[in-house]
Order: structure tokens, then C-alpha cells, then sequence
């Protein structure tokens, strides 16, 4: 994946700003495991804006609330929209969202370190390692223990460090290695799947929502897709528009269903089905109502996949491995190497043939 010039730049000058501060505080670790027991609230910090990113959390908050069901887990995000995804897990309690350029205000800089001290946590888990503003949040935060992977940029003083060993391919297990923080704690032997724990009033209402749009265009299958994602992962139009005729020659009872957002605001064509809806858990829940969803490596994607929908990802730039979909109800097809025709054969038999 190309990443634009000034996003390089940028991430150059901070990984040099951190590599300065990280000789200027150094800290004692420990290396004695956590008691589970001991652990009343934790506090993660992921202040990032994508989508995808946030829900590649719910694998460790899942197994945070399995190994320690009586501690709540409050969360720091880069996203209010992002974060409201995680709101209704069961062992999640406040969602606070780093505002864009909240360093550069004081009087927002100030509300934001008010909010998060609210609270005192028996831990802070730091998910994005050398990360500077993720390092400079977690901070605030008032824990007994700190705890973040380790990197060479690592300027926060903590008090325990994870060495990453590799035990998982996916992004979102990569995360659960800190559960070699706590005393008696079993990893799990493989990824983990993705998964939001939607709610049966959730799913309910996303399937009376598109049984509507189903009535209405007298169909009875459908396939949400969203043509949305970052830089050359994006697919053309010209190549969704080969692909919604191909799956319609091979069903004329799909509704395909084009899924708009601020990114792609504009149907695929005069005659194409749309949905949208600002709630991205009700979202998730009308993707798994239809019987697929597809669409490229993107935020929307993981959301699909982490609502237990039927999920196709298009990958053309990403390793499937690391950011494709996990478990019986994914499929990974590398695009490059396959016709539209085939993509559409390949969707067609695994989630659409009664």
C-alpha cells in the first residue's frame, strides 16, 4: 500500500521526536506478573481514527472479560463515531475520544487529561507501542500498573514491558499478547475471531429494515457492498458496476445493496439500492442481516466481519493473513490475480446457493 508523502514525513519526525525522549526517561521495569484478582478497572489507550483499528481491540476486551469479569475497562479512542462500536461490550464502560489536534489546545487539552482522571485504574495498557500521542495519553492516566509493547520509542515511564513474540498473524490478536501481563492467564492458541457482541435487538431491527428494502424491490437475497477504502486499496467503479451485473445475471432474486458513507456519497448507479446509517453498530447488524456483504480491506469490512455477517474481503494490496477475515463465515479472494467473473462465481457459491 502507497502511503502519501506527507504521512511519511510526518511519522518520521515523531518516531525521531520519540527516540530523543525515550534516552531523557527511562524507568525500572518489573517483570512479576499481574493478579487478576487485584485488577478493579483498567484503562486502554488506541487513540486512533480508523474503524478498523478500533474493532481489532474486541479480541482482548473479550478475553479481559473472560479472564476477569469484575473488571470494567474504560477505553480511549481517536474517534467518538469509532468508539460508540465498542459502547454496548459487556465489560466496556466509558469511551472517551481524543479530539483531532487536542495538543494544540489547551483548553480541550485540558478537559481531555480532566476526564480521564476521573477514574484511578489498577492498569493502563498502551496498544500502540512506540506511538507518540498514544505514549502522551497514556500518561494522564492515573494506574498502578503501566503497561505497553515494547519499542525503542517507548518514552512512557512504565511499569511492565510486553515483548511481542509473533504468536498471531492477524492485527486484531496481535493484541492479545498482553495477557501475558496477568498471572495464570492462557493465551489462546490461534486468532482470535473479531466480534462486537451485537445485541438480539439489534439484529432484530437490521432485519426488519431490510426486509423493507427487499419488499420494496421485490427481491429475496441481498448483498450489501461498500466500494470505499484508503489509497490503492480502492477499487474503480468500473470494476463494481462488472461485478453487481455478474452476481445479478447469476441470481435475478439479489438485491445488491449499495452502501453509502461521507466517503462514498453517491450511488453506483440511477437504479442501485442504497443504505446508510451513522450508527456503525446498527450497521454492522444490517450486514449481518443480508446474506453477504463484500468489499475491499477497510473499516467497514472489519465491521462486518466483527458483527458475525458474511464477509468477502477484495484484497489487492493487503496479506490476507494479517487483515483479511477470519473463521467459516470469510472469504479472502486476492483480486489481482482473479477476473470479476471469478470474484463473483467465488461469492456466489459460498454465501448465496441455497
Amino acid at each position: 500500500m502507497k502511503i502519501p508523502l506527507h504521512v511519511r514525513i510526518r511519522r518520521k519526525i515523531r518516531s525521531l521526536f520519540s527516540k530523543l525522549l525515550a534516552k531523557l526517561f527511562r524507568t525500572k521495569k518489573s517483570t512479576e506478573p499481574i493478579d487478576p484478582k487485584t485488577v478493579e478497572k483498567i484503562i486502554i489507550v488506541r487513540p486512533n481514527y480508523r474503524i478498523g483499528n478500533i474493532i481489532f481491540l474486541t479480541p482482548l476486551l473479550n478475553e479481559l472479560h473472560a479472564l476477569m469479569p469484575h473488571a470494567e475497562v474504560d477505553i480511549i479512542v481517536g474517534s467518538k463515531i469509532a468508539g460508540s462500536i465498542l459502547e454496548k461490550m459487556p465489560n466496556v464502560g466509558r469511551v472517551i475520544d481524543v479530539e483531532r489536534k487536542v495538543l494544540l489546545n489547551p483548553l480541550k487539552l485540558k478537559a481531555l487529561v480532566d476526564e480521564i482522571r476521573m477514574q484511578s485504574y489498577s492498569l493502563c495498557i498502551n496498544i500502540s507501542g512506540g506511538s507518540f500521542s498514544s505514549q502522551l495519553v497514556s500518561m494522564f492516566a492515573d494506574a498502578s500498573y503501566r503497561a505497553s509493547f515494547y519499542s525503542e520509542n517507548n518514552f512512557m515511564p512504565v511499569t511492565h514491558v510486553v515483548h511481542p513474540e509473533g504468536l498471531y498473524k492477524h492485527a486484531g490478536s496481535k493484541p492479545l499478547e498482553f495477557l501475558k501481563l496477568f498471572q495464570g492467564a492462557t493465551l489462546p492458541k490461534s486468532d482470535v475471531l473479531l466480534d462486537i457482541r451485537l445485541q438480539n435487538e439489534e439484529k432484530e431491527c437490521a432485519k426488519e429494515e431490510l426486509k423493507k428494502l427487499l419488499e420494496q424491490y421485490g427481491k429475496k437475497q441481498a448483498v450489501a457492498i461498500f466500494r470505499g477504502a484508503r489509497f490503492d486499496k480502492k477499487l474503480p467503479d468500473e470494476w463494481w458496476r462488472e461485478f453487481v451485473e455478474a452476481l445479478q445475471q447469476k441470481n435475478r432474486q439479489l438485491l445488491v445493496i449499495d452502501i453509502l458513507s461521507p466517503d462514498v456519497p453517491n450511488a453506483l448507479s440511477e437504479d442501485t439500492a442504497t443504505y446508510s446509517n451513522k450508527n456503525l453498530r446498527s450497521l454492522g447488524a444490517f450486514f449481518f442481516a443480508c446474506d453477504a456483504y463484500v468489499s475491499a480491506d477497510t473499516g467497514p469490512l472489519h465491521l462486518a466481519a466483527a458483527s458475525g455477517a458474511n464477509t468477502t474481503a477484495l484484497l489487492n494490496k493487503t496479506n490476507p493473513a494479517v487483515y483479511g477475515v477470519l473463521g467459516p463465515r470469510g472469504l479472502n479472494l486476492e483480486v489481482e490475480k482473479m477476473s470479476v467473473t471469478d470474484v463473483a462465481d467465488a461469492v456466489n457459491e459460498k454465501f448465496l446457493q441455497s
